[in-house]
């Protein structure tokens, strides 16, 4: 199982709690915002693993916390969709054979 993260020293120690129970986990540092980094990430996970057999997508960002839409900026409402829709699916536009399957679950995030 590899599991991706944004801090990646948060992830080691994450790692660290998986060994006490003797689950073997990778960690992979990942921006779903940044498309560059989500190519990488791919790019690592087929040269490494063959392929992605199932993505569990629950990252999510909810930039205006407590404001409503309609006073929202335009910018902050582009960079919400821009990872919350858009770096949900980023993944599955690399070149790859259409297999595994893609399970979406975010915590509730609201405007």
């Amino acid at each position: 199982m590899i599991v991706d993260v944004r801090d990646f020293p948060k992830g080691i120690r994450l790692k660290t709690e998986f060994q006490h129970e003797n689950l073997h986990i990778d960690i992979l540092e990942l921006d779903i915002a940044n498309p560059v980094s989500i190519f990488s990430a791919v790019a690592f996970v087929e040269k490494q693993y063959g392929r992605i057999d199932i993505l569990v997508n629950n990252a999510g960002v909810l930039l205006d916390k407590g404001v409503s839409t309609l006073d929202s900026k335009e910018s902050t409402i582009r960079e919400t969709l821009e990872t919350n829709f858009f770096g949900a699916f980023e993944p599955f536009s690399v070149n790859q054979e259409p297999s595994g399957k893609f399970f979406h679950d975010k915590k509730e995030i609201s405007w």
